[in-house]
């Protein structure tokens, strides 16, 4: 399960205009739900391309680096 602060890559074309096939993303929050119940389908990132904030599905990211304490 992707979390805040994974490092991920964008897997899906033509999800946002311009395409960000490839792009990085620095996953910052889930969208919508509360803090104890976020919803885990929709999360909140910054292209580290663009440097701009983003929704994306989480079908839509692969992670990269992972930022979970194991």
């Amino acid at each position: 399960m992707i979390q805040i602060g994974d490092l991920c890559r964008v897997k899906v074309r033509n999800t946002h205009k311009p395409c960000q096939l490839g792009d990085l993303v620095l996953v910052t929050g889930f969208l919508g739900g509360s803090i104890l119940e976020p919803n885990p389908n929709f999360l909140v990132g910054t292209n580290l391309k663009t440097n701009q904030r983003h929704h994306y599905r989480i079908v839509e990211l692969e992670v990269v680096c992972s930022n979970s304490e194991t």
